[in-house]
């Protein structure tokens, strides 16, 4: 049930409070649930969802090898699909450090999305994303980003070019520009998370 879909319902009911499990980041977040969905990834509250899901997938990354000479029947493919949608890789950019970060091409369909979470440090920090096609004569998507305060936050676009492209993400992290304040490099800096293309309503 914590690998199904968010599934927000098909409004029968007033709108109400709930908790769903996230695979891409393995966090419990809340939404407004208005009755009647289908799927079972949906909780009364935050407690439940940890319990049952972020203690359920830690326990797994835990689990020793298993026992090839074990009489019960295991699908290692079941365990490595389930290991694959809870991996959690951050990218960091440090404006003294690492700056600048160009990510593997991916093929995207038409209408699909692919998006990225980001956390970004500092006041003055600007996060620069690009998706571009690649393409000779590709065109790219640029969005301009600044601090969240702490808080890590959701960005998608959707493939614009017909038919199955490949497009790849570029990322620069600098400070915007103030002639009388200045910010620490260390203090410049920015959190990714790249997510796998998928149906839009389904990426953050």
């Amino acid at each position: 049930e914590c690998f199904e879909p968010l599934d927000h319902g098909r409004w029968c009911q007033s709108i109400s409070n709930r908790f769903y499990y996230n695979s891409d980041t393995n966090t419990c977040r809340n939404f407004h649930y208005t009755g009647c969905g289908k799927s079972r990834n949906i909780f009364m509250t935050q407690q439940e969802c940890v319990e049952k899901c972020i203690n359920q997938v830690n326990s797994l990354s835990s689990v020793p090898l298993l026992d090839v000479n074990s009489s019960e029947q295991i699908n290692y493919q079941d365990i490595e699909s389930i290991r694959k949608q809870v991996l959690r890789v951050d990218q960091i950019l440090m404006s003294d450090t690492v700056s600048y970060l160009k990510i593997d091409d991916q093929w995207l369909e038409y209408g699909k999305c692919i998006g990225y979470r980001y956390n970004i440090t500092g006041k003055r920090t600007r996060l620069t994303s690009y998706l571009c096609s690649m393409k000779s004569d590709g065109t790219c998507n640029a969005q301009i980003l600044s601090t969240t305060n702490g808080d890590e936050k959701c960005r998608m676009i959707k493939a614009w070019l017909k038919g199955i492209n490949l497009y790849s993400w570029y990322f620069t992290v600098d400070q915007r520009p103030n002639p009388i304040v200045k910010q620490a490099s260390n203090e410049t800096i920015a959190t990714l998370i790249i997510l796998s293309p998928n149906n839009c309503h389904s990426i953050c």
